[in-house]
């Protein structure tokens, strides 16, 4: 006997199969389906499709034909059989099925595994499969199992259940079977404080072959040293790793101890035991900066598992666990003493910690705590953060973290004191609260709110409405206090201050509330380290800290601080300030004339106060009085009344426009801030606000290219109007961030890149648009959000016009440009001054992006637009060549329609000329219609009618006979010219704008070539039935017709004649006791689908297509059609000619191998390898027509070798068992590069 192994055979196993399991499983030997493999604890062996790592059970069967096992029952409850009902699945024989335990209860799809509505234990159960007539179908009761192991069957003896460590979720239990796992070693004594020395043995030695152990905090393998049976002696402090290992079992868990010599400590301690390259390896360890450093190791999210232990003051340990840490803290990271949070999560083990961590609270439950390190004391333990919780923790009513010192110890070596705190999140509010952690909203407040977890919604409008409110006024004053826990707010004031916190309260702030409109928002105290004179050298202690935390200047600021931080401070005339200086501010941001910020703060003052206009001009300038009266007089004028009031007030508005233009400025600012603070208004007054802002405002910010302002106002009044419509763009926006990342950040870097190559000097800016400019284009278009492209834009600013086309042509360079898309506006300018080149790419990972190159002055009149006419820099005018005054425009638009009687037509006429971005045109009988640009006279036909759009021959714009792809423009008048017999044309939906149009074209041309596609359908699906010796009768294309949900059997024709649907799925439906059907023989005569009678089919050797590859037809001469893959470079010289393009489908189906293909294969030179190559070729079905030497080398040969295939898997096939050979060198596809004529008009 091996003297290291420690004993003989195996008496007993532990976790081996119970009795009682095997009688579960003889019930189900005869069955057909197995439930054949489980996982209960599952964290990196198997991603759902939302990137979870849920629990999975494995259905596997074993018959010989197909199981249907619809409205079968699955669950972990033998009294609730069906718990979970399968709604449709077919388990072909010898088919492996998965089904996610994850409790998401969504049903499968034809991308993803269905969810169960129940989750699996770790610690062991049943799981039960139940027939429709509740008898049992088959069962399996499993065992605890531990994290990424699974149960199951061994394959060839399903009744064999064995643990396996590398599972196989989707096919057959292959790896390695184990009959039960060790269990895991027990040392004595455990881990502790000992005087000089200890001595420590394992307990029970009895069912392992061999205990290897390890010191440094790695764990054991083979490799390791062997404990053996003597006890170890250790006279220094270290931790002890020891696994149990035994032939045929899998290993135990691995137990970790540490053993302290020599050393006491008054406080309680912490040891963590880890790989130490985890930690410190130079490369990747978390602790150290790593080989970047622009960004260092320690400031990433990385998780690494550890083994924890803590023992109290006493000596004694409170507990024994493996958890995972990362490093935790923002600007304390870069120091030598690091932070770190634990957290425990079912991978490790225990999914929550079960220990009174903090003597203040009665608290015992934790899923994770903090280890805090001195916080910005540089490295020394003067814990001035716990200090300040002491203080307050117990007299006052305010939320903080409990705290305890204590001494850390990493792998034996003493670490220094750090603060076990609690961590401030929904956890927090649950174990001191008693509030479950779903119904709390969290969030941090720096200079945006943002929710940790739940919503910040609530928070938002409260802050939206203290900017407007008058706290003086009772009801006002109560609307707020009921949002705010007032007494929780003012301790937290008056103690941030009293510490002199300079790190806040732009930062460093954080508060929750329950969910529900009657709860009220408190405030935490938190990382306050900055508190008590910390930076003494910046004059802190000078501070006057009423000041610094209502100050409002964001220059004199290091955060800009929150709203909310001034409301203890607050008089009553202060919020009616509050919202001139805001106006001011916005003005101020566009580097306005003096003239119109003073008109700005002094706006209301006619309106809301005592003071006159002749007071304004006596203190300030008659420039200025005239200012604030135009300001006041467009704020009487209502906008939104019935059309003739309205054209009115229009009238009255362009009229003052047309005194000063800074009067709306002045105004759009003005209304920006209203609506910024729309949610104090009655909803009422919000609808019809939001409604004139819609209408006018926005619309008219525009003409006069204040983008921003535009864009602002839009999204305002978007959310009142359609606030659902938002939140799910919103929503939708927020899911694509998490699954893209920081798309714009890397964009931007790697413009930033290209332009240095060219020695460009450029700003790039990059954002993602509006939700309503998002919804505008999904309604415009008909989209749904997943097919919107251009979600991100960039805008890059640089130096001259030159650079701009530079720029344009290292961007063009780099991506590739979406064609249709690129506008010159510096050649071609707006009538408002705008000038910039737009262009969109497909950026990183496919995505869309839209492009605006424009120099500095261009980029002032792309976003300020007429403002820039006024616009000062360092206190002198600055002169932009390219602003333009629009003054002449509203000259002209009141010269134009001031005499107009008809206030529609004048209202109409205001609108037209202020909706840049749509088109409206009259019909025949003055009804105006709205389209989106580009849109032609076949949008107007079918806008009226899809009648008179499927019939539609021609039509006249202004009296003129015009072709249908005109597109029209603002103002025109347009007659449909119809006939009978007229059906729609294909061609038309490349004339159309509108989604109306087109859906109603498609299915008009579907209608009309229906009957081609039903006679196409019949014989595809004749020829799938006769291919398993069925017959499709009527019935049973009526049967496939009603599952699949068509209204007749001769839709199901269409469709699949159109091929919507292939012949294959028509037969699995009605006879799903066979297999597939569309692995049968195609006749080469229909190998192609989509050509018309009469019409030949030309295979280009451009790139030769093959079955199996996506290909389109371009029409040649006479009736010819060439088919091309779809990658094929020769398409791009029919861009411009879409009229050739037809749309084609190689037949569902085996080919006969009949297409040539091209390889180039370099061989060895050696006798017999040429040989074995050709005999390859035909051992896979292949038959070589040409064969030439295109280069030969004493020791290589270069052939090219044309193969006959039959498709695009054959030749994957072919490739693959080539490049397998020893003597194959390299081999690849090669396709040829003949041109073609593009058939002339």
């Amino acid at each position: 006997m091996n003297p290291n192994k420690l004993f003989g055979p195996l008496q007993y196993v532990i976790l081996t199969v119970p009795l009682f399991l095997l009688l579960f499983v003889s019930e189900s030997l005869n069955a057909q389906v197995y439930i054949n493999e489980v996982m209960a604890s599952n964290s990196a062996t198997l991603a759902d499709e939302d990137g979870d790592f849920p629990d999975w059970i494995e259905l596997y069967n074993a018959g010989a034909t197909a199981a249907d096992l619809a409205n079968y029952g699955i669950s972990d409850d033998a009294e609730d059989p069906f718990k979970w009902v399968i709604d449709t699945l077919t388990l072909e024989p010898g088919a492996y099925y998965l089904l996610f335990a994850s409790d998401k209860d969504r049903p499968a799809d034809s991308l993803n595994y269905p969810h169960l509505n129940f989750k699996l234990s770790s610690g062991g159960e049943g799981v039960y499969i139940t027939a429709p007539d509740s008898s049992n179908a088959d069962s399996l009761i499993f065992p605890e199992l531990r994290t990424d192991e699974s149960y199951g069957r061994t394959p060839g003896d399903l009744s064999n259940l064995l643990f396996y460590s590398d599972p196989t979720p989707g096919s057959a239990n292959s790896t390695t079977g184990y009959s039960g796992q060790l269990p895991t070693p027990e040392l004595t004594p455990e881990g502790g404080f000992f005087t000089r020395s200890v001595t420590v043995s394992l307990a029970d030695t009895s069912m392992a072959d061999y205990v290897y152990f390890t010191l440094d905090g790695t764990d054991p393998t083979t490799s390791s040293s062997l404990f053996g049976k003597d006890p170890r002696f250790f006279n220094f402090t270290t931790t002890l790793k020891v696994k149990a290992i035994k032939d045929g079992m899998l290993p135990s868990d691995v137990v970790a101890q540490t053993y302290f010599t020599s050393v006491s400590h008054s406080l309680p301690v912490i040891s963590l035991v880890t790989d130490p390259d985890l930690f410190f390896d130079e490369t990747t360890g978390i602790y150290v900066e790593g080989p970047d450093s622009n960004e260092p190791n320690f400031t990433k999210d990385i998780e690494i598992p550890v083994h924890i232990e803590y023992y109290d003051e006493e000596g004694n340990q409170g507990f024994s666990a493996n958890a995972g840490a990362k490093i935790y803290g923002a600007y304390s990271r870069n120091f030598a003493m690091k932070s770190l949070s634990v957290f425990f999560r079912g991978q490790y083990g225990l999914s929550e910690l079960e220990y009174p961590l903090f003597k203040e609270k009665d608290i015992n439950t934790f899923q994770s705590f903090i280890l805090r390190n001195a916080g910005n004391d540089f490295g020394g333990a003067h814990m001035r953060d716990a200090v300040m919780t002491t203080i307050v923790k117990n007299d006052i009513d305010i939320d903080v973290q409990a705290y305890q010192p204590a001494v850390v110890y990493i792998n034996g070596d003493y670490w220094g004191i750090h603060n076990i705190r609690e961590k401030i999140n929904e956890h927090y509010v649950e174990a001191n609260y008693g509030i479950d952690a779903d119904d709390v909203n969290v969030i941090e407040n720096g200079e945006t709110p943002e929710a940790s977890n739940g919503s910040a919604e609530d928070f938002i409008n409260l802050m939206a409405y203290l900017e407007t409110a008058d706290l003086s006024q009772p009801e006002q004053y109560e609307s707020v206090t009921s949002q705010i826990d007032l007494d929780n707010y003012i301790d937290y004031m008056v103690i941030e201050i009293f510490y002199a916190n300079t790190d806040w309260p732009g930062t460093n702030v954080k508060l929750w509330k329950p969910r529900g409109d009657s709860s009220q928002w408190r405030w935490w105290l938190y990382d306050t380290d900055h508190g008590f004179n910390l930076y003494s050298g910046e004059g802190d202690y000078n501070l006057d800290m009423i000041e610094h935390t209502t100050q409002t200047q964001e220059s004199l600021l290091k955060y800009s601080n929150p709203l909310w931080s001034t409301l203890l401070f607050r008089k009553s005339g202060e919020p009616y300030f509050t919202h001139p200086v805001s106006v001011a501010e916005i003005l101020a941001e566009q580097r306005l004339d003096d003239a119109t910020i003073i008109t700005a703060l002094l706006h209301d003052t006619i309106e809301d106060t005592g003071s006159t206009k002749q007071d304004i001009a006596r203190l300030f300038s008659h420039e200025i009085s005239e200012l604030v009266d135009g300001v006041t007089k467009l704020t009487k004028i209502q906008l939104s009344s019935m059309e003739t009031q309205e054209a009115e007030n229009i009238r009255k508005l362009l009229m003052a426009i047309a005194q000063d233009i800074r009067v709306i400025l002045v105004k759009l600012a003005d209304r920006l801030h209203n609506m910024r603070t729309i949610k104090a208004m009655p909803r009422v007054k919000q609808q019809q606000k939001a409604r004139e802002t819609m209408d006018i405002f926005a619309p008219l910010a525009g003409r006069m290219g204040m983008q921003f302002i535009r864009e602002d106002l839009e999204d305002l009044a978007f959310k009142v109007l359609n606030p659902k419509g938002r939140e799910s763009i919103i929503r939708r926006f927020i899911n694509l961030q998490k699954d893209a990342g920081d798309v714009i950040q890397r964009i931007s870097r790697d413009m930033h890149t290209e332009f240095g190559k060219e020695y460009i000097e450029a700003e790039v800016l990059g954002r993602a648009k509006k939700p309503y400019s998002m919804w505008r284009k999904m309604q415009e278009k008909e989209l749904s959000f997943s097919r919107l492209s251009d979600i991100y834009g960039f805008r890059i600013i640089c130096a001259s016009e030159v650079d701009c086309y530079r720029i344009l042509g290292v961007i063009h360079r780099r991506w590739k440009a979406v064609p249709g898309r690129f506008k010159d506006y510096i050649s071609q300018p707006k009538s408002n001054g705008y000038r910039s080149i737009h262009t969109t790419v497909s950026g990183r990972d496919g995505k869309q992006v839209e492009v605006q190159i424009r120099t500095r002055q261009m980029h002032d009149v792309a976003e300020s637009g007429v403002a820039a006419h006024w616009s000062y820099r360092d206190g002198v005018r600055s002169e932009n060549p390219f602003t333009v005054d629009p003054v002449q425009w509203i000259t002209r638009l009141i010269d134009d329609f001031d005499s107009e009687e008809d206030h529609e037509v004048f209202l109409e006429a205001v609108k037209l000329e202020m909706y840049a971005d749509k088109v409206f045109c009259f019909s025949p009988k003055g009804d105006v219609l709205t389209f989106p640009t580009g849109a032609t006279p076949i949008d107007f036909a079918y806008a009226i009618h899809t009648r008179i759009g499927n019939s539609c021959v021609g039509a006249k714009v202004d009296g003129l006979r015009v072709p249908l792809w005109t597109k029209l423009r603002n103002g025109q008048s347009v007659e449909v010219i119809t006939a009978q017999g007229q059906n729609p044309q294909p061609t038309w939906l490349d004339m159309t704008e509108t989604g109306k149009a087109k859906t109603a074209i498609r299915r008009a041309l579907r209608e009309a070539d229906k009957e081609r596609m039903v006679v196409m359908g019949k014989a595809l699906l004749r020829t799938a039935f006769e291919h398993i010796g069925k017959k499709a009768t009527d019935k049973s294309l009526e049967l496939a017709a009603s599952k699949m949900r068509f209204s007749d059997s001769k839709e199901l024709l269409a469709r699949v004649g159109s091929t919507e649907v292939r012949p294959g799925h028509v037969v699995q439906l009605v006879h799903p006791e066979v297999a597939a059907a569309d692995d049968f023989d195609v006749d080469q005569a229909s190998a192609v689908i989509g050509l018309n009678e009469g019409q030949f089919l030309d295979r280009r050797p451009c790139c030769g297509p093959l079955p199996g590859e996506r290909i389109v037809g371009i029409a040649s001469g006479g009736s010819g059609v060439s088919i091309h893959a779809i990658d094929c470079l020769e398409l791009a010289r029919f861009e411009e000619k879409p009229e050739l393009w037809i749309d084609l489908h190689w037949h569902v189906g085996k080919h006969a191998a009949v297409y040539p293909t091209g390889i180039e294969i370099t061989i060895s030179n050696d006798a017999g390898v040429l040989g074995r190559v050709c005999t390859i070729i035909g051992e896979m079905g292949a038959n070589i027509s040409d064969l030439s030497f295109v280069d030969r080398k004493p020791d290589f040969y270069k052939i090219e070798i044309s193969v006959e295939l039959n498709g695009i898997e054959h030749l994957h096939s072919l490739l693959t068992q080539l490049e397998a050979e020893a003597e194959v060198a390299s081999i690849k596809r090669c396709r040829g590069f003949k041109q073609e004529n593009i058939p002339q008009e």
